[in-house]
């Protein structure tokens, strides 16, 4: 009876945490729309306006010279919103992951939007091999790089650390990635076990998902001693 109850009580607690994570997205995602709609507005939308003023002023140009120089300028503003249009596809989803395959996506990441705007020391080891990098399941592929996507950005902001490195490699029946920096650490079971809005859900939700591809998810730290993270996923026939 007592077994029962425990076990009884994990299943209700699990839940509770799932309802939890549940609000928790709903609200980083509302959150996400109102920055991505905030960021066409002021981004994308005043540079085509901007250009559409300019087209008109093309119109009623008195010479040849200011024509020229009207159609710089539109060129110029017209760059600069694909520019930030790449940027804004960037953040939200890796565009080349399907074209240059989940090691290439994942160096582009880390030098990019880790080490160069973050000012971190970045390290990217691929040990995979050509098949692996061929034929491994295309919603796998995107899975496990939001999931890496997700633990860097959480070492950003919180590790306060000097270096992350990224190890990928594929061995026999399953593929495995290590995420590792040397912040100031954390209890482990305190930051998954306890609900907070921040990092405690989003270590959750990447172990959901690591669930759900039949794989595992280690974390390996401690106060001070950096953090070292091992996602391992089984290759099944359907990635085959």
């Amino acid at each position: 009876i007592t077994e029962r109850k425990q076990r009884e009580q994990r299943l209700k607690e699990y839940q509770q945490r799932l309802r939890s994570l549940a609000f928790q997205l709903t609200i980083i995602e509302e959150k996400e729309r109102r920055r991505i709609a905030a960021d066409l507005h002021d981004l994308i939308g005043h540079s085509l306006a901007l250009a559409r003023m300019q087209l008109e002023a093309v119109l009623s140009a008195s010479s040849k010279i200011e024509t020229n120089l009207l159609i710089k300028d539109i060129s110029k503003i017209l760059l600069k919103a694909i520019q930030n249009t790449k940027k804004l596809m960037f953040e939200l989803s890796s565009p080349f992951i399907n074209e240059i395959g989940l090691a290439a996506a994942i160096s582009e990441w880390i030098e990019d939007q880790i080490g160069k705007r973050h000012s971190l020391k970045t390290e990217f080891f691929d040990e995979s091999d050509d098949a692996f990098r061929k034929t491994l399941n295309p919603d796998m592929r995107a899975l496990l790089f939001r999931n890496v996507r997700e633990l860097l950005t959480n070492v950003v902001k919180h590790a306060r650390a000097n270096k992350v490195s990224v190890h990928l490699a594929n061995k026999g029946a399953s593929v495995k990635i290590v995420v590792r920096d040397d912040g100031v650490g954390f209890d482990p079971d305190d930051e998954t076990g306890k609900e907070k809005p921040d990092r405690g859900f989003g270590l959750f939700s990447i172990q959901e998902r690591m669930h759900d591809l039949g794989g595992t998810f280690d974390i390996q730290s401690a106060p001070g001693k950096g953090c070292r993270v091992v996602l391992t996923v089984p290759l099944g026939k359907e990635n085959e």
